[in-house]
C-alpha cells in the first residue's frame, strides 16, 4: 500500500526522486482512507455509547438492628425450637408473614398462602419451619428495599 500512495521514478543523472505526483491519491487509497477514519470514528462512538449504558446497582438497604415487636428488640423472633429447628415467632411476626405472603407469596413455586409452615405454639406463639422461615427473610428483604 505504501508503494502504491508514494510512486517514485528514477531519472536519468542516478538521483532517486519522487515523482510529481507521488502525493496523489488515487480512488482506491481514497477508499482504504475513507474507510479507516469512519472505522476510528465507529470505535470512539459505540465506546461512548457503551459508557452511557450502564446500569447503577440498586442501593442495598441493610438494617441497623433489629426492630421492636412489642416492648421486645427482637423482631417477633423468640427463638429456635431446638428439635426441628422451626423458630418460634410472635403474633405480630406471623401477622408480618401473612402480609408479606399477600405481596410476594406468587413468586414462588408453589405459591405461598397465608399461613402456610406455621403451626400454633405455646402462649401465643407460632412455629415457623425452616423452609418458609427463608421465605420470610427473603420476602423481607425484598420489602425492605422496595421490589
Amino acid at each position: 500500500m505504501i508503494n502504491r500512495l508514494f510512486k517514485k521514478s528514477q531519472p536519468s543523472d542516478g538521483d532517486y526522486l519522487p515523482d510529481k505526483h507521488a502525493m496523489s491519491l488515487d480512488a482506491t487509497n481514497l477508499r482504504y482512507l475513507i474507510c479507516g477514519i469512519l472505522a476510528v470514528m465507529l470505535a470512539v462512538m459505540l465506546t461512548a455509547a457503551q459508557q452511557g449504558c450502564t446500569i447503577a446497582p440498586r442501593e442495598v438497604v441493610v438494617p441497623g438492628q433489629a426492630s421492636f415487636s412489642g416492648t421486645s428488640q427482637n423482631s417477633g423472633m423468640l427463638g429456635l425450637e431446638p428439635v426441628s429447628g422451626s423458630e418460634i415467632i410472635s403474633g405480630g411476626a406471623r401477622s408480618n408473614y401473612n402480609a408479606l405472603v399477600g405481596v410476594y407469596g406468587a413468586k414462588y413455586l408453589p405459591p405461598l398462602r397465608p399461613d402456610d409452615g406455621i403451626t400454633g405454639f405455646t402462649n401465643g406463639t407460632y412455629l415457623l419451619d425452616k423452609s418458609h422461615l427463608f421465605a420470610y427473610l427473603q420476602m423481607c428483604v425484598w420489602h425492605r428495599n422496595g421490589r
